[in-house]
């Protein structure tokens, strides 16, 4: 089959290796190939899509044996990722809710179309008239929407200090 269709440069080696006015493609021509080249062309998304989710389901799955949200949040908060509904599924396996609508448990979903805010407790959410701040682990509804989506609400690093006190000097 070969690439007749010119993709595997574009995926393997970050472009193509002929000028596209070289070669016109027909992807048509090859029913066989294209289909082969577009199934591996999915396959490569998929890898580098669930490369990119799912960072911190350990510490998720920790809660959902009863460990805190607080390790949670700080592994999301440091390596600045956002919650995904797999890791809020992972802390609250009875949930049913949760289980079955994971996949609009998202950040942008819960900003852009919930309309929450980012300085909003998590116990607070009410999107389109369903209060969804009950689906997350009891603890976790105490911390804010940036603490459960730091990349999309630009709260990434380590959790903030407070200066320490300056001690008096003394004068002879």
């Amino acid at each position: 089959c070969g690439d007749r269709l010119g993709l595997l440069p574009w995926v393997f080696q970050g472009g193509p290796t002929t000028a596209p006015e070289e070669t016109p493609r027909n992807m048509m021509s090859s029913p066989p190939c294209s289909a082969v080249a577009l199934s591996m062309l999915a396959v490569v998304l998929l890898v580098v899509r669930g490369e990119a989710s799912d960072n911190c389901l350990t510490e998720a799955q920790d809660i959902g044996s009863g460990g805190p949200s607080s390790v949670y949040m700080t592994c999301l908060k440091t390596n600045c990722f956002d919650l995904t509904g797999a890791e809020v599924a992972a802390a609250v396996p009875d949930n049913a809710d949760v289980q079955a609508q994971q996949a609009l448990i998202t950040c942008s979903n819960l900003i852009t179309l919930g309309g929450a805010s980012c300085d909003e407790v998590i116990s607070g959410l009410n999107i389109m008239g369903l209060a969804v701040g009950g689906f997350f682990p009891v603890d976790m509804q105490e911390f804010f929407v940036k603490d459960g989506c730091p990349k999309s609400c630009d709260n990434c690093g380590v959790a903030a200090t407070p200066a320490p006190t300056p001690t008096p000097s003394q004068t002879p």
